[in-house]
Order: structure tokens, then C-alpha cells, then sequence
């Protein structure tokens, strides 16, 4: 799929053919997209996950920065880079799944050098469409733990449409079998 003559891909949304079409995600391939596609899908992600772009720094400068605490809580903030290429803050310490709504639930993927054992980077992976067993070991989005009020009345909401979503599951198996 994506395929177009010799060496050549074409978009999987739209179907063009071009310099901009490339294939997109840094761990775990997305698919071909183009420029404008790709632009799109990463917005609908970032809607979907509370992910964040990177901030203005300046790329010379080369002093040593603290953690970002959190607007909120005030606790340091560790980023990782997601597969889309925006910054998520997760949590040091891994979690049952069955405690963290759908949403917040993270996996880093290690990246190894090429030819090499020693990892070079970790990459920031949703678990989306798959859900995890609930005693699978996650790695929570700081917004999941984080003790602001408002960050508790949006987890709470998630665990509502986690809830609500399992029910539709269970009062119809036949639709969650067929997609």
C-alpha cells in the first residue's frame, strides 16, 4: 500500500505522489503520508492524547536546564518524544493498567544504534486500539497522577468513558468482534 511505480510512494490519504510524501512515525511506521496529511493526523493526536509541541529554545544554547515543573503541581516534569514527534510528560514509574483511564496509558520503545545493543533513544508509544490486559505494566501521563483539581476532574471523565465504552462492549460483542 502506498506504493506507486518504481521507488516511488504516493500518499495513503490523499493519494499524491511527491517530494513531501514520506513515511511517518519515529518508532513504530505510520504509514506514507504527505506534508499537509501528516499535519492533520498529528493534530488529531495531539486533540486525542494532551500531548504538546517542543518549546522556543535557542539551539546554542548549551547550559544546563532543570526539569520543568508542572504548571499545576509544581513536580518536575520528564518528557519523552512521542511517535508523532511532539513531547508527552510521563511518569518515572510504571502502573497497572487497570488503574490509568485508556488516555494516559503510554509504552517507551528503545531504540537501539544500528549494529549496536546500546539504546540511543526512547520513543513515547499510545497504546490506542490495543488495549492493554489490566495487569500489563504502563507508563502514566503525568496529567493521569498529577494532584491539580482539574487535572482530577479530567481523569475522572475518562474513567467514566472507559467505563461506558466497556459496557457498549459487553451489552454487544458482536460489533466490538467485527471492528
Amino acid at each position: 500500500m502506498g506504493r506507486r511505480g518504481e521507488g516511488q510512494h504516493s500518499c495513503q490519504r490523499c493519494q499524491s505522489t511527491g517530494d513531501d510524501v514520506e513515511q511517518r512515525g519515529r518508532a513504530v511506521p505510520l504509514g506514507w503520508l504527505c506534508d499537509k496529511d501528516w499535519a492533520d493526523a498529528v493534530r488529531i493526536a495531539v486533540a486525542a492524547d494532551g500531548s504538546t509541541g517542543w518549546p522556543e529554545e535557542d539551539p546554542d544554547d548549551l547550559t544546563f536546564h532543570e526539569p520543568q515543573p508542572c504548571p499545576d503541581c509544581g513536580a518536575p516534569l520528564t518528557y519523552f518524544i512521542t511517535n508523532y514527534g511532539r513531547r508527552i510528560a510521563l511518569e518515572a514509574d510504571e502502573v497497572p493498567a487497570k488503574t490509568i483511564p485508556s488516555r494516559y496509558q503510554w509504552r517507551l520503545l528503545p531504540t537501539t544504534a544500528r549494529n549496536s545493543r546500546y539504546v540511543i533513544r526512547l520513543t513515547a508509544v499510545h497504546f490506542g486500539g490495543i488495549e492493554p490486559l489490566p495487569d500489563t505494566l504502563v507508563r502514566p501521563a503525568h496529567a493521569a497522577v498529577c494532584p491539580a483539581p482539574t487535572a482530577r476532574d479530567q481523569v475522572d471523565d475518562e474513567r467514566v468513558r472507559d467505563l461506558a465504552r466497556a459496557r457498549r462492549r459487553l451489552a454487544h460483542p458482536e460489533q466490538d468482534a467485527a471492528g
